[in-house]
């Protein structure tokens, strides 16, 4: 069932017979559109002229009780040629394209992308931060493209209930908008307002505008049902819940799963890492990502407070995979100035470990130039004794358009009493930190950027968030000078350069970063692309390679890269780089990868990455205060095929391979900070890793679609370097860890 309620200032139940709606289907063709808001001040913005361009571009803007309607109408005849390339959902279209972004309250914090390509390929996202998109999100919006000889145009329906509104004012919301349209094969893009992604301040600078606006109400549900088969245990699994979305009007929604199915309809890439930081992976499960902005905050060095992906991860003590969600919840609400929300979840009980309950709560005050907020989340892991709370305040400062000041100061607090027997220690750790970050852009010719960190011995938000290291201080200042005006005759189209200084020390005093880069990017009127960077990096200390059993003393590290993109030569792009770097105690490393793309049709394009890593002094934690060096050769295969055999079919393909090779040269004790050789020789040995995904499909309307999924891994880990990478990949086929067949239907009512 999906409800909606129209309230335009009348009581419940007097509601004036709607206009006829406008149909999506690109053609831009009633009579609503000749009253509409016509915007034709479009700028070119790449290359940088802030010239007007010279094919015509203008957005019409209208509104009505079912929510805002966007249109784009854009000239392009032709004579000139049209890109094409249709790409699944959040993919990035090589194609023209046009671009909408609104901040739906007008208050310069969050806005929300919605792109179409000439070929219906779609990308939204959620844009934090000014600047950082986030393209988890899947928002429920409705468009449409239509071709002429001379132009093409997009049809965009954005519901009221899209995302957290602002409140009504005399019948009208303000909101703010950045439109753009990219010529993919001349690569130019105009937009307006005239700047570009680069502006630290991009949401806050967004054009304000009034459009007039409804309250509404809906409530959909989002029933499931899934029917797996393991293939490997030869055991089936037959899962049944439902997701409920209630919005009472455009401030508020309430989110609800009961027995929700993660089943693999997504996957991450594989990953081979011997290293000591976790590796992130982002969420994909939608109800963890549907209205999740206003929990989203990040820290420096890649930290997050809330990492959704650990609820309903591997239970905390055996087997692993991911653990059973009983029920989730989440709340948002919004008023003038302030923002709020909760979200909690219970996990049910696995084999040998009890289920966790996670729970955050978030309050945030709007300004007109700044924005302070509280988080605080709370995980409880009874079978290791363990709880967990981190409190966070953050703000956020916008003085002058090109000016932000942002951070955050955090405490955490993590307190573990072993259950008797469980074999775990006490854990009693109150921790801090906090960090600053200062972004100004004098001019559209350069921009600078300080930051400052620091995270104490015992701040931990790992239990609900994510972190890859704490026990440090550091900062770091860096600055882009952009060049945008090459003459007409050039073959560099723009071009930047980027200078980063950094330094970080533990707090024992020891250095463990001092590094300086500088980056080249051109940008070339054909659409190609080359880049390169060098980076020098001091001596310094490694203190998180044996796991906290010692400090190794390593020496000055150097570091370049050289990257090339080349244009779309008919149906073929490719992309390739280079890259050597020092490592290990003396040794060095070369890396190399191309990645052809092939655009079979509009409709079908592959793509295969290759990549080889040639070491010479690898150099790995073994256990305790042992690490060992080895000569590595390494080599991965990234496949992808995307094809879309008709409206609302889509099939995927991805392959993944990781194989590695890995020769002993010499064993080391680490005593006093440094590495003594030893007389023990390590054994060589070889590692392989697949993940072959087939997905079918079928999108019955927004929300509502059918998947056929077919998974399978493989796994070999050898103490052989002698039967070559195609020995490896045979026993890594052989060696089957998952084998799985999914059918999932879910359809919103």
């Amino acid at each position: 069932m999906h409800l909606k309620f129209f309230l335009a200032g009348l009581p419940l139940g007097v509601l004036a017979a709607p206009a006829m709606a406008i149909t999506i289907d690109g053609r831009l063709d009633e009579p609503q559109w000749r009253d509409a808001q016509r915007i034709d001040a479009f700028a070119v913005v790449q290359p940088m002229s802030d010239s007007p361009p010279d094919l015509g571009t203008e957005l019409l803007v209208h509104s009505d009780e079912r929510g805002m309607y966007f249109g784009f109408r854009v000239q392009q005849p032709r004579t000139l040629t049209r890109t094409r390339h249709r790409t699944a959902r959040d993919a990035q279209a090589r194609a023209d394209r046009v671009n909408l972004i609104v901040d739906f309250d007008g208050r310069g914090a969050t806005a929300y992308e919605f792109t179409v390509s000439i070929s219906g390929g779609i990308q939204d996202a959620i844009i934090n931060n000014q600047r950082n998109f986030s393209y988890d999100w899947d928002g429920l919006w409705f468009h449409a493209v239509h071709e002429e000889e001379d132009y093409w145009s997009v049809e965009i329906h954005l519901p009221w209930t899209v995302a957290p509104m602002g409140t009504i004012v005399d019948g009208q919301r303000e909101i703010g908008i950045y439109a753009s349209r990219v010529v993919e094969g001349q690569g130019r893009r105009f937009s307006y307002p005239g700047y570009d992604f680069d502006r630290p301040t991009f949401v806050a600078d967004m054009a304000r505008i009034r459009v007039d606006a409804w309250d509404t109400s809906s409530l959909d549900l989002l029933p499931y049902v899934s029917a797996g088969r393991d293939r490997l245990r030869r055991d089936s699994d037959l899962r049944v819940g439902m997701d409920v979305f209630w919005r009472p009007n455009a401030r508020n929604q309430l989110s609800a799963t009961l027995r929700p199915d993660f089943g693999q309809v997504e996957s991450d890439d594989l990953v081979v890492d011997f290293g000591a930081i976790e590796t992130f992976f982002s969420e994909k499960r939608p109800f963890f990502t549907e209205n999740q902005s206003l929990f989203d905050l990040t820290t420096t060095n890649g930290g997050r407070l809330v990492n959704t992906r650990r609820i309903g991860a591997a239970p905390d003590v055996g087997p692993e995979g991911s653990t059973d969600i009983d029920a989730a919840v989440k709340y948002t609400g919004s008023g003038q100035a302030a923002d709020w929300g909760v979200i909690y979840a219970t996990e049910d009980d696995s084999e040998l470990a009890r289920g966790r309950d996670f729970g955050v709560l978030r309050g945030r005050h709007r300004g007109e130039q700044l924005q302070v907020g509280y988080l605080g989340t709370w995980a409880s892991r009874p079978t290791l004794g363990r709880s967990a709370r981190v409190h966070a305040v953050d703000w956020s400062w916008l003085p002058a358009a090109g000016s932000s000041l942002r951070g955050q100061v955090i405490g955490s607090q993590v307190r573990q009493s072993p259950v008797a027997g469980n074999g775990f220690t006490a854990v009693d750790d109150d921790g801090f930190g906090g960090w600053a970050r200062l972004d100004h852009a004098p001019s559209s010719r350069w921009t600078q950027r300080l930051e400052v960190s620091y995270f104490d011995r015992d701040y931990n938000i790992n239990d609900l968030g994510f972190m890859r290291r704490n026990d440090y201080r550091d900062v770091l200042s860096a600055t882009t000078l952009y060049q945008r005006d090459y003459p007409a005759e050039s073959a560099i189209q723009n071009s930047s350069w980027y200078f980063e200084t950094h330094y970080r020390e533990n707090l024992d005093g020891e250095r463990i970063n001092a590094s300086q880069m500088a980056e080249r990017v051109v940008r070339l009127r054909s659409t190609g692309q080359l880049a390169g960077y060098v980076v020098y990096r001091a001596p310094f200390v490694d203190d998180l390679i044996t796991r906290g059993n010692g400090r190794v003393g390593l020496g000055t590290r150097h570091e370049a890269r050289v990257s090339y993109e080349t244009p779309r030569y008919g149906r073929v792009r490719v992309f390739s780089y280079l890259r050597w770097l020092q490592e290990g105690e003396d040794g060095s490393a070369i890396e190399s990868a191309v990645e052809p793309t092939w655009f079979a049709s509009d409709n079908l394009s592959t793509s295969v990455r290759l990549t080889w890593r040639d070491s010479s002094d690898w150099l790995i934690w073994r256990e305790g205060n042992r690490l060992a060096s080895y000569r590595r050769d390494q080599g991965s295969l990234f496949w992808n095929l995307n094809w879309f055999p008709a409206d609302r079919h889509e099939v995927r393909w991805r392959a993944q391979y990781i194989g590695l090779r890995a020769r002993a040269r010499q064993s080391y004790e680490v005593v006093g900070g440094d590495l003594l050789p030893t007389a023990l020789v390590d054994e060589d040995f070889s590692l392989g890793n697949l993940a072959l995904q087939l997905r079918y499909r079928y999108e019955f309307a927004p929300m509502s679609e059918f998947f056929f999924v077919y998974s399978r891994g493989g796994s070999a880990e050898i103490d052989d370097t002698e039967s070559g990478f195609g020995g490896l990949f045979s026993q890594t086929r052989v060696g089957v860890i998952a084998d799985q067949l999914l059918l999932k239907l879910r359809y919103r009512f």
